[in-house]
């Protein structure tokens, strides 16, 4: 009786360890894609800022910083240009 007690017990210790696991790993991929579809208004709301804002011929990255119109989301800094050769030019 005191075997099977003690086995019960392992599997449920670990049944509930995987079950927090699994729900801690949900959570944390909710938070992961939250950052990335604010990421992706942010980035489409600038491509639309962009394209309605007025043209500048011989234009530099700086010119297009900040274009009028162009409202960002909080928490989210846009970098233009590409600072390191190994790294993305547009960052989020």
């Amino acid at each position: 009786m005191l075997i099977e007690t003690l086995v019960a017990a392992a599997l449920l210790s670990i049944i509930g360890v995987i079950t927090l696991a699994a729900v801690f790993t949900t959570i944390r991929g909710s938070a992961l894609h939250r950052q990335l579809a604010n990421a992706e208004i942010a980035a489409r709301n600038y491509a639309d800022a962009l394209v309605n804002g007025p043209y500048v011929p011989c234009a530099q990255a700086s010119d297009y910083a900040n274009p009028p119109a162009f409202n960002s989301i909080d928490d989210c800094t846009i970098e233009i240009g590409q600072t390191d050769a190994a790294g993305p030019a547009v960052e989020f």
